[in-house]
């Protein structure tokens, strides 16, 4: 029998690496939202995410940047240790660093930053050391902006190691208490995390188990993520079933590590999804060409997009065989193969090649809206105001979302899987010259910021339903709106409601209709 997606066989007792603020202590256990037909993807660690997971901010630093006086990025090499840290400084060089650009007013005030080891430092940018507030171990920050470390000296003895940068408010709180209380608030009603983003999935390079991030590494805002950990520990937090995307040079001997590690970790009342690196039908991304070269060299297709696919498909059920031995069965896995929405062609493809349907337990496709715009229709919406611009999609993108929902679904009941959305919600972007950006991206943006943008989400959301859509998860929780898109449904994180459509749509959602599944 196949699995009923995603139910939480109890609710957790208790949880673990939760913090909680000085002036609104709460001992309560985070509440998995049990009956939450959505979840959500988050966005990928960076210097300037404007959501924050962890209570310490140098874990969302920039990498080491070396330069001198005259020059922000020299190229010369950085001397560190085996989890990132600077071991030692060159004559005139200076180590850089950056955290919190591009935030809200509201992050301004007071931070405290702790070290071990021994350096010499100063900072700029919206930021500066307060005087008489510096110790050998200690400093405190008054943050108006972006911060700014530049690093000019450290022992290489005793070298400057172990940073942490929190908030004031925080400073007592253990170092083991990792998780800042407003981001977890944030999850409340969700019922799934996808990490895609968290881990770095797309592009990843990562192929053994040595080479996967490690808990200790000074920040995780490399090309390899946050930790496989630390997204278990946030599931067992949160209360929330584990989305995870196995990289796609990952070998046999990192899945089945990764899959024991879940297996050991994650609360046994929550899910695991299990998906084989990330749209690895399109083109842009490297696991697709990766993927195409090993369908080709194995003859698997008459073309090397189908070769792609076929060994897509393949190599998914590889993964799958393996988290299922390791766990000894899948009763505790959503074994997910993801296709592309706007080709119901490529679910059938990866569903019927060598019988892939028996082995998985969810057809996942990306069912977004919204217009592309670019050069070659650019003209139409230049005049537009962000009410043109949400009729334009009312009248002629929620129709084909539609339609794509249907198609798909048709395919995955031929073959007894659900229907699931990895990834979804509005896709209004804008590839145009440097000369429109500007207008373009504000119009796109004041567009998604519309309350008009909630009942366009509601009749989306409702689409998804009548077509017998299951678990969908937003992309994503949280960002900023910029020329790359407005991915968000909230812009920063502890944004009031009031400002967010999107996000009030989707929590009005969950709580109108609990799973039907």
């Amino acid at each position: 029998m196949r699995n009923c997606l995603l139910l939480f066989a109890c609710v957790l007792a208790s949880c673990s690496g939760k913090v909680t603020k000085q002036e609104a202590v709460s001992n309560s256990p985070i509440v998995p939202a049990v009956t939450s037909p959505l979840g959500t993807n988050i966005d990928a660690p960076s210097y300037w995410s404007t959501q924050l997971p962890f209570v310490d901010l140098f874990k969302y630093s920039k990498p080491w940047v070396s330069g001198d006086s005259a020059t922000w990025d020299n190229g010369n090499p950085i001397a560190t240790d085996a989890n990132g840290w600077v071991t030692a400084i060159a004559p005139g060089q200076i180590v850089r660093t950056i955290m919190l650009d591009g935030q809200p007013v509201s992050t301004a005030g007071r931070y405290v930053m702790t070290w071990d080891g021994s350096g010499t430092f100063s900072a700029a940018g919206g930021c500066s050391l307060v005087p008489g507030e510096t110790s050998s171990n200690r400093a405190v920050l008054d943050v108006t902006g972006k911060v700014m470390l530049y690093f000019t000296d450290t022992d290489p003895v005793d070298y400057m190691r172990n940073i942490r940068v929190v908030q004031e408010t925080y400073e007592s709180v253990p170092p083991s208490d990792i998780w800042n209380p407003e981001f977890l608030a944030s999850l409340g009603d969700e019922s799934c995390i996808r990490f895609m983003d968290m881990c770095r999935t797309n592009g990843s390079t990562v192929a053994t188990w040595a080479d996967r991030p490690k808990v200790d590494d000074c920040r995780y805002t490399s090309s390899k993520g946050m930790p496989y950990e630390l997204a278990i520990e946030m599931a067992n937090t949160t209360g929330k079933d584990a989305w995870i995307c196995v990289p796609h040079l990952a070998t046999d001997a990192f899945v089945t590590s990764l899959a024991d590690m879940v297996r050991d970790n994650l609360h046994p009342s929550l899910k695991c999804c299990v998906e084989y690196s990330n749209e690895v039908w399109n083109g842009i991304f490297d696991q697709a060409t990766y993927a195409e070269s090993m369908g080709v060299a194995q003859s698997l297709g008459s073309s090397p997009f189908q070769s792609r696919l076929r060994y897509y498909s393949r190599r998914s059920v590889e993964i799958f065989t393996l988290f299922t031995d390791s766990y000894g069965s899948a009763d505790r896995l959503v074994r997910v193969i993801s296709s592309q929405a706007a080709n119901a062609w490529t679910a059938e493809q990866v569903l019927i090649f060598e019988d892939a349907y028996l082995s998985c337990d969810a057809l996942a496709i990306a069912p977004y809206f919204g217009p592309s715009i670019n050069s070659g229709n650019v003209a139409q919406f230049l005049s537009m105001t962000p009410d043109d611009l949400l009729d334009y999609v009312e009248a002629n993108s929620m129709s084909i979302a539609t339609t794509r929902m249907v198609d798909n679904a048709a395919k995955a009941n031929a073959y007894g899987v659900p229907m699931i959305a990895y990834e979804g919600g509005q896709h209004i972007v804008g590839f145009v010259s440097a000369a429109d950006r500007d207008q373009i991206t504000n119009l796109i943006s004041e567009a998604n910021r519309s309350p008009r943008m909630e009942g366009i989400y509601n009749g989306y959301l409702d689409s998804w339903r009548q077509s017998g859509g299951q678990l969908f998860m937003h992309y994503t929780k949280c960002g900023p709106f910029s020329q790359y898109g407005c991915w968000g449904s909230i812009e920063w994180q502890g944004q009031p409601m009031s400002q967010t459509p999107k996000a009030r749509a989707l929590h009005i959602f969950r709580q109108s209709n609990p799973r039907w599944w």
